[in-house]
């Protein structure tokens, strides 16, 4: 078909999947963990009594928008007000915005060089890799 580049996507399209760590490898995808102890694109908001996964995920896509529209300088209490905003009530990890913005940085270009599989622990579960491959499908205008 007309304007596709290899594999049948068009050109310029950006291909980005979610699935499980330890999975199978999807062929021609460069898979790339972004749980949090792989990676410092991992949810700080953790998962318990007080915070279900949705108000983490929630949390956690709020915090990755306020990253990148403070240019990656934020501190602990940013992390922990936005989780409250969020819901996420419970236990909260360091994040270093400027360390998750490089490692976004990271991923944007092996997005435009082809597919991207992102994988965390919780996959397919709600998880906050989906608010990782919608940074690299949809970016943020900056």
């Amino acid at each position: 078909m007309w304007g596709e580049g290899e594999g049948g996507v068009p050109d310029g399209d950006v291909v980005v999947t979610v699935g499980r760590v330890g999975e199978r490898p999807h062929l021609g995808a460069a898979a790339v963990r972004v749980d949090r102890r792989a990676s410092p694109l991992g949810n700080p908001y953790v998962l318990g009594p007080a915070t279900s996964r949705g108000a983490a995920c929630l949390a956690y896509a709020a915090l990755l928008a306020h990253t990148q529209a403070a240019g990656g300088d934020i501190g602990r209490h940013t992390v922990v007000r936005i989780g409250r905003e969020a819901g996420a009530k419970g236990e909260v990890r360091d994040w270093d915005g400027q360390a998750a913005l490089g490692a976004l940085g990271h991923l944007r270009g092996l997005a435009r060089e082809g597919p991207v599989r992102l994988l965390c622990w919780c996959a397919p579960a709600l998880c906050h890799a989906w608010s990782i491959s919608q940074e690299l499908v949809c970016p943020r205008a900056q």
